[in-house]
């Protein structure tokens, strides 16, 4: 009798904690391409987590994706897979923020929270330790 293969698993998704404002943690964490991200939103709030691609340019990095961001409730959200543009070796970005961030320079005069920002390294394929 032949031996069945091995099982095929997906990674599993990385998770960062963060919230509205302060910084992610961890502040940088490597991921699977097949494994996504889960978010931890802290309280007091919801959040939109704005993403970044590897050139540091608003995008759409997650299956799905519209408007740059992802909207977070309090608690775990996810995981988002990453969209066919993501590939290995790459550098995302990510931020917690109740605004886009091209209107950051207004929200500094009116004091609208914001979080630090921080990145995703992918650094293995499906199953890759």
């Amino acid at each position: 009798m032949a031996e069945a293969a091995p099982a095929k698993h997906e990674a599993a998704a990385s998770s960062i904690s963060l919230g509205i404002s302060g910084a992610p943690v961890p502040l940088s964490t490597n991921a699977s391409l097949s494994g996504g991200i889960t978010f931890v939103n802290l309280p007091p709030t919801p959040v939109k987590i704005w993403t970044w691609d590897a050139t540091g340019t608003l995008a759409n990095i997650f299956v799905g994706q519209t408007g740059n961001y992802v909207s977070c409730q309090l608690g775990s959200n996810g995981p988002f897979s990453f969209n066919s543009s993501v590939a290995l070796n790459q550098t995302l970005g990510f931020q917690a923020n109740s605004i886009p961030p091209s209107e950051h320079g207004e929200a500094h005069r009116t004091d609208v929270a914001s979080g630090v920002r921080g990145t995703i390294k992918i650094t293995s394929m499906a199953g890759e330790k």
